[in-house]
């Protein structure tokens, strides 16, 4: 599988990798979580996957089951003019509820699973999201091609980095295999450095999810390996998620 943007993966830097300085001496799981979060809605957005930013996307849908299920309460006697309106706003929200819901449980159920690995494992080394359900489109994905390029919905996967000793629930598999080709692909890459001299002075005994001399460990490199989250999350159909 080939990486397309990732948190933390790698120590190396290249023209694709974002460096980011925090004060913190240590991301909790809360801000992790909200990290691996925004960049996914981000990856799904900027390819056309998904048809507006996550957060508007999650408050849309909430709207349409909301007003879905207040149509199926009995109403008052309408004026036929009115009535056609109604149903055909019921049929129009139906319609939208549907097509969106697959898309919105895949990706409630890839970060439910994200956050079940946080709540597990006391350290994730890093986090990779690779966007592309085949070897061509991922490369091409990878390297800059967008919705004009590629216009068809594709599958986002979730990887965590961790110690192979640690037990990660059910929902994720061992990748020890996990490589990408660097002839093919070019990850983009964003690796966030905690405050290491504060974290050794004030917090020698709070645990940390991201580590604070970022990602790197004691652990051998043999030690350390991928895990894939059993569910992807499939985009929309462009022509869609252009449509609005």
């Amino acid at each position: 599988m080939e990486t397309t943007s990732s948190l933390g993966a790698d120590e190396r830097r290249g023209p694709g990798s974002v460096e980011v300085q925090v004060a913190a001496a240590a991301l909790q799981r809360s801000e992790v979580f909200h990290v691996v979060k925004e960049l996914l809605g981000f990856v799904l957005y900027m390819h056309h996957q998904i048809p507006s930013v996550l957060q508007s996307l999650e408050t849309e849908f909430a709207g349409l089951k909301e007003e879905m299920s207040e149509m199926t309460a009995p109403l008052a006697e309408l004026k036929p003019s009115d009535q056609r309106k109604y149903n055909t706003r019921k049929r129009e929200v139906r319609c939208r509820v549907k097509k969106q819901e697959k898309l919105m449980k895949g990706i409630s159920t890839v970060l439910s699973a994200f956050q079940q690995a946080l709540d597990k494992v006391s350290t994730i080394e890093g986090v990779a999201l690779i966007l592309g359900g085949s070897l061509a489109v991922r490369a091409l994905i990878s390297c800059g091609a967008g919705s004009l390029s590629y216009t068809g919905p594709t599958k986002l996967f979730l990887l965590v980095r961790c110690p192979c000793t640690l037990n990660l629930p059910l929902d994720f598999a061992p990748k020890r295999e996990f490589r990408y080709s660097k002839k093919q692909v070019v990850p983009q890459q964003m690796s966030i450095k905690c405050n290491t001299a504060y974290y050794q002075k004030n917090n020698k005994h709070v645990a940390s999810i991201v580590d604070p001399s970022c990602c790197t460990s004691e652990s051998s490199p043999s030690d350390v390996i991928w895990f894939q989250c059993k569910h992807t999350i499939r985009g929309l159909p462009c022509k869609a998620s252009l449509e609005g």
